[in-house]
């Protein structure tokens, strides 16, 4: 198993947490919007490009299909 950087642990949590922030606004009014959804699908999908952009961006998230 190889050892992962600390600086780089650090880096991944940043950019979570920069995407975490920069959506916010955008899953905030799609909640508001979509207030009497019981399911609450939209913001939902917007869980889901969180997931998306965060995996893409980040360097030690390496995903194969």
């Amino acid at each position: 198993m190889k050892k992962a950087n600390p600086v780089a642990g650090i880096w991944a949590y940043a950019e979570f947490g920069a995407v975490i922030i920069a959506m916010l606004p955008f899953m905030a009014v799609a909640s508001w919007r979509h207030r009497n959804d019981p399911t609450q699908r939209v913001p939902g999908q917007w869980l889901r490009r969180i997931g998306r952009i965060s995996s893409r961006i980040s360097t030690l998230w390496i995903f194969f299909f």
